[in-house]
């Protein structure tokens, strides 16, 4: 063992059987994870349908997202609620939420009828759990992705059971595989600590999740499970792979578990692609001192030489936007 190892935990995770390229459509809901390593994607033109929700942290506001996708329908004024100036669903993120009720209408809508539609082709689904706190809505009995600011007296909160949560999810996973028997599911537990739960809380909340994970895997043993939250706890223990508020993840620790999942889950040749989309991209968005110099004007003439050879030779990458 050298040093290096030493100083570090690595996490073993199994090779995965199915594996992504550039044609492979891949649907990701929940928590921060999957919009960590969803951008990634998108930025390398992989085809990803993202959080169409918006980021949801709890296990059955996910499972709600995705019923709702396999069973779209309109949302209507009757779904909205008002608060603080804005209109709001209790199905989305706050980022969903806009002054004009139509405007926040239209984009659920949009986005579902997309994501609907692209669920129908996908061929890997990633789940992320972020906790196993909920609050439930007293008036409807609903249990809410975001509760979008509105007094806490309004909600129970509660931890919901690893049997629960597992029972509610057998569900889904057995409505997936006969519809869609050819996708790949994979889950992960968000490493990101939801601090205002306490330490022990967040412990206790991360611990249901992890182990409502096992019962299902031991029901669904095609499921798969990567490890982020395993890799962030054991291969990057250290304070410095943190933001300031010590509680999410730095860009140093995101690209570490970014190159865990690439090495796991993208094939060989879309990682070539891969080196090759981003020597256009990072060219792309490099911006001159001297924008009027010939060396300048030289240096965009090539870079569009490379990007119309790469589009050539694999026009099914949208590298137009570039």
């Amino acid at each position: 063992m050298s040093v290096q190892e030493r100083f570090r935990t690595p996490v073993q995770i199994p090779p995965a059987g199915d594996r992504i390229g550039y044609r492979t459509p891949v649907l990701m809901l929940g928590s921060c994870f999957t919009l960590n390593i969803g951008r990634r994607m998108q930025e390398y033109k992989f085809p990803v349908c993202l959080n169409p929700f918006g980021v949801l942290y709890n296990p059955l506001s996910i499972l709600s997202g995705l019923q709702l996708l396999l069973n779209p329908r309109t949302f209507t004024p009757g779904d909205l609620i008002h608060h603080q100036g804005l209109w709001h669903s209790f199905f989305h993120h706050s980022s969903f939420s806009s002054p004009e009720r139509e405007q926040c209408l239209k984009t659920i809508n949009r986005e579902m009828k997309q994501a609907a539609s692209f669920l129908k082709k996908a061929r890997f689904l990633f789940i992320s759990w972020g906790t196993a706190r909920v609050y439930r809505y007293k008036k409807t009995g609903q249990i809410v992705s975001n509760c979008h600011k509105l007094p806490h007296r309004e909600f129970d909160h509660f931890l919901l059971t690893p049997e629960e949560i597992a029972a509610a999810w057998n569900g889904m996973l057995a409505t997936l595989n006969s519809r869609f028997p050819e996708m790949a599911v994979v889950f992960t537990v968000s490493p990101i600590r939801h601090w205002k739960d306490g330490a022990h809380g967040n412990q206790v909340s991360k611990s249901a999740l992890h182990w409502a994970l096992h019962l299902i895997m031991q029901k669904n043993p095609g499921i798969h499970y990567f490890p982020s939250y395993e890799i962030m706890m054991d291969e990057l223990r250290d304070y410095r792979f943190y933001e300031e508020d010590m509680l999410h993840l730095s860009h140093t620790s995101i690209s570490f578990i970014w190159e865990r999942f690439a090495e796991t889950y993208i094939d060989k040749e879309a990682i070539e692609i891969m080196s090759q989309v981003e020597k256009i991209i990072t060219a792309c968005r490099h911006r001159p001192i001297h924008p009027e110099s010939k060396e300048y004007r030289a240096f965009v003439q090539n870079t569009l030489k490379q990007l119309r050879t790469l589009q050539k030779k694999y026009p099914f990458i949208p590298l137009g936007q570039e």
